[in-house]
């Protein structure tokens, strides 16, 4: 009886140990399959990181490239503004400056008066003095409709 028990123990520890290698197999397949996923996730990384450096790189020509384009347009506003200071103080010797426009300029209007009896018509007068459409109609109708004044009768001194 005792052999038979040692004999069972024995199948026991045996059946213990299949199953044990059976298991660490097993774990073993797990192990290497996790294995090859933190390998192919590396690869993707370095796959990500080469890409990300070209990108860095492109990015860095384009700066550069970006840079030389704007010291170029800056050269070119200060020529432009320095051509522009040269036209404009030419300006000032050639064409005088138009005085400032008041609100009431008797000047404008009794110009208005002398146009339009020349025989302008009101949209040149407009634009010529440049007042409002509106003004220079109101100018003509009150001139058109304005009391002519008697003739002055006196003694003639002699």
């Amino acid at each position: 009886m005792l052999s038979i028990i040692s004999f069972a123990l024995a199948l026991a520890a045996t059946a213990i140990a299949i199953t044990s290698a059976h298991l660490g197999w097993r774990s073993i397949r797990r192990s290497r399959q996790r294995l090859e996923e933190l390998a192919e996730s590396i690869c993707l990384l370095r796959v990500s990181q080469e890409s990300m450096e070209r990108n860095a790189s492109d990015a860095r020509r384009r700066l550069s490239e970006s840079d030389i384009a704007l010291a170029e347009v800056r050269t070119g506003v200060e020529e432009l503004q320095s051509r522009f200071e040269d036209v404009e103080s030419y300006a000032a010797v050639c064409v005088p400056q138009k005085p400032a426009s008041s609100g009431l300029n008797i000047n404008r209007r009794v110009e208005a008066v002398r146009l339009l009896k020349e025989g302008h018509s009101e949209e040149q007068v407009a634009a010529e003095l440049a007042i409002a459409l509106s003004e220079v109609r109101l100018i003509g109708h009150l001139e058109r409709n304005a009391p002519k004044p008697a003739a002055k009768r006196g003694r003639r001194v002699a």
